[in-house]
């Protein structure tokens, strides 16, 4: 019950800030940010609906709501005349904010392709060099 609470909440999170920021995205007529919000509405759909069979966990889940809401933002919050995304985190020239959540987008991808392969993976896979070297399972 739990999880379903906490799914709910993440998913309308997610939904209100892609809503609010494609409208700010419209009027601002940022449409490369027009189109990610497409881009992300587009997967967003793909996970509700194969939610329960592809067993996201919950910190993924949250981190793919935080890598999104980052995303969205680097791309239509302006700081001093800068757009977030070409705001130095550790000047000079060490970590742009872009840097920080497209490296955060990889770290999330890896536990993705893991949570999905995992249930793949032979548990009792057969090691011949292992077995050779004189190693046992």
């Amino acid at each position: 019950m739990e999880k379903t609470k906490n799914f709910k909440l993440m998913l309308g999170f997610t939904i209100t800030y892609l809503l609010l920021f494609l409208i700010l995205a419209i009027i601002n007529k940022n449409y490369e940010f027009i189109y990610y919000t497409c881009f992300m509405t587009s997967i967003l759909i793909i996970i509700v609906l194969y939610h329960e069979k592809i067993h996201l966990t919950e910190p993924i889940l949250f981190g793919l709501t935080l890598l999104g809401i980052m995303h969205i933002l680097g791309g239509n919050i302006h700081l001093f005349g800068t757009r977030l995304y070409d705001i130095w985190l550790i000047p000079p020239n060490i970590l742009k904010y872009d840097n920080f959540v497209h490296s955060f987008g990889a770290f999330v991808a890896t536990f993705i392709v893991y949570n999905l392969v995992q249930p793949h993976l032979d548990k009792k896979m057969n090691y011949p060099i292992a077995a050779s070297c004189g190693v046992s399972n």
